[in-house]
């Protein structure tokens, strides 16, 4: 599911209450920032994979610039430390 989409989902634990409102059950659920953290790592993962099949660094350069342009706008570290 893309991030956008999850923008408009309660995230968070599940829980169940019972007609008097006692917690039955809870169930551990993702938040917003387990996510982001998620979907800036598949981006490095991406990048490191691309830096390590092309033989070209020139190659590269628009797939790092995408990936630090994605990192600023989910809020993540775009440095090229940060990526490495």
């Amino acid at each position: 599911m893309p991030l956008c989409g999850l923008a408009r989902r309660r995230l968070g634990d599940w829980t169940v209450r019972d007609a008097q409102g006692e917690l039955r059950v809870a169930v551990p659920a993702q938040r917003s920032p387990d996510y982001l953290r998620l979907g800036t790592a598949q981006i490095r993962l991406v990048l490191d994979d691309a830096r390590r099949a092309t033989a070209q660094p020139a190659d590269v350069e628009a797939v790092a610039a995408e990936a630090a342009a994605a990192l600023r706008l989910l809020g993540g570290d775009p440095s090229p430390a940060a990526a490495a």
